[in-house]
């Protein structure tokens, strides 16, 4: 037995008292036992690859650790095990750790580069189609503003109608009706377009299949319904939950195609 596969036994004996201990650790000693096994993963990545992607895998588990047992949230965090995931070659739960640090700091410079990276890497083709290219497009601030300043130009907005209305019945210069219609058409807008990303983005079951080659059928049953599509979905491919059936989910591609897969094939953000 050569020295990888040695070294592969017994990190894989080791990895379930090690996350055991972990959950017992401090939040500060919980970070650096995660990033020590990145660094470990990094000096073992010239010689033996195989260790290196096993170490990646562990690294990713002790962030998730700390996530989940301390309930401690933050975009760096979930950006740090995407790059732990990814760097082991698991790119659905790298999109998927990617996609909820996406959703704590949208416009996070560094975790919408390394979101488009993952991305590019996803095997399965999926064309967004008219609903979803029209979302983006009425949503285009959502990443580059952030959410409060948008709120903050409609009270601005809202303010100003009345305000302007206000000095029309108490001025005898009455200022032009056109300036309290421009401020209402800014607050119906921007009020608009925080419903629409509500709904869209925080109402909404969003889904990354993390399995490889997983076969979607046009019903909740692989022995009764035909597969939906010619070929797998890969992992990193994202969706929306529509219905959860006894192990099942529905699910709409960015397409607008919908299909049933397992539950445990994905991953929800």
């Amino acid at each position: 037995m050569n020295r990888a596969w040695i070294m592969l036994a017994v990190l894989v004996a080791a990895a379930a008292p090690v996350r055991a201990q972990t959950t017992a650790m401090s939040e500060p000693e919980m970070l650096a036992s995660a990033e020590q096994a990145m660094d470990d993963a990094a000096r073992a990545s010239a010689d033996d690859p195989e260790l290196a992607e096993h170490l990646y895998e562990e690294a990713a588990a002790r962030y998730g650790t700390l996530i989940d047992s301390r309930h401690v949230e933050s975009s760096g965090l979930y950006r740090a095990q995407g790059n732990a995931w990814l760097l082991s070659g698991d790119v659905g739960h790298a999109i998927a750790s990617y996609r909820r640090a996406e959703r704590l700091d949208p416009h996070d410079e560094r975790t919408k580069e390394s979101l488009a990276h993952a991305r590019a890497l996803v095997r399965t083709s999926v064309t967004p189609g008219f609903e979803d290219r029209v979302l983006r497009t009425v949503l285009w601030w959502r990443g580059w503003v952030p959410r409060s300043w948008v709120f903050g130009v409609f009270v601005l907005a809202f303010a100003a109608v009345w305000g302007v209305e206000l000095a029309r019945r108490v001025s005898r210069r009455r200022p032009a009706h056109v300036w309290a219609i421009g401020a209402g058409a800014v607050a119906a807008v921007t009020l608009g377009s925080l419903a629409i990303e509500h709904i869209a983005f925080r109402s909404v079951e969003h889904a990354v299949i993390v399995q490889r080659a997983v076969i979607a059928y046009t019903g909740p049953s692989d022995e009764v319904y035909p597969p939906a599509f010619e070929t797998p979905l890969n992992a990193g491919v994202e969706a929306v939950v529509l219905a959860h059936r006894e192990g099942w989910v529905r699910l709409r591609l960015a397409d607008g195609r919908e299909a049933w897969t397992p539950e445990h094939a994905i991953e929800v953000v």
